[in-house]
């Protein structure tokens, strides 16, 4: 059995410094608090088309789990190729930001040309979900398999980078669940705090970027 790279080019064993890995664990901590943030912000701004009851709250969940399943395996399914590197989890992190800018943007549009064609708040809710939280819940699920990929650098760790990066991105997604409905929401209207969401999932990104912006990692495969 051998190990070889079936690319030409080595992109480098990444992350390369202590730097790199904490920046990691810190913006895929970051993306859960920010994922976590929307969802509760998001509740509040339905509440006003829709309600807050329970199958409201279903439509809302619902949505995000599944579009967050499908972010895993595609964000899963991305190491696997040439161009895995840790540049590429920067990317998606933008990418990510730019997913919630339409919760800014349009929210209330969107929720209220629903709210006028589909009295039912059970489909009104799970329809505006889909339109709006989609896209930012399957970018935010792409980040977390391609960090674990890019902070393993050996078998044996695997386990312990898995651990560690779960802890912290569920500490991440509790502290978005609690600071937004305790505090956030009595010191800014709903569409300031998002956008301050927004602002700084962008510039962890743009940081990241511009500090490392040839970073990569090399794909290996078993032979």
């Amino acid at each position: 059995m051998s190990v070889l790279s079936p690319f030409p080019k080595t992109l480098g064993a990444l992350p390369a410094s202590a730097a790199q890995r904490r920046y990691l664990f810190l913006a895929a901590s970051w993306a859960s608090f920010a994922m976590m943030a929307v969802e509760m912000l998001f509740a509040r701004i339905v509440a006003s088309f829709f309600g807050s009851g329970i199958a409201v709250w279903g439509s809302i969940i619902t949505v995000l789990l599944v579009a967050m399943a499908a972010g895993y395996l595609w964000g899963g399914r991305l190491t696997q190729h040439q161009q895995a590197s840790s540049t590429r989890f920067y990317q998606l992190l933008l990418w990510f930001a730019l997913a919630m800018l339409p919760l800014v943007l349009m929210a209330d549009l969107v929720l209220a040309e629903i709210s006028y064609w589909i009295a039912d708040s059970r489909y009104g809710s799970l329809i505006a979900s889909a339109l709006l939280l989609s896209a930012p819940g399957f970018l935010s699920g792409c980040l977390n398999p391609y960090a674990l990929h890019l902070l393993v650098q050996r078998v044996e760790e695997a386990g312990t980078r898995a651990g560690q990066l779960s802890a912290l991105t569920t500490l991440g997604a509790a502290a978005g669940t609690i600071l937004p409905s305790y505090y956030l929401v009595l010191w800014w209207e709903l569409n300031h705090i998002l956008l301050g969401l927004v602002l700084v999932t962008a510039a962890l990104a743009a940081l990241a970027l511009l500090l490392w912006p040839a970073a990569g990692k090399k794909v290996q495969h078993v032979q």
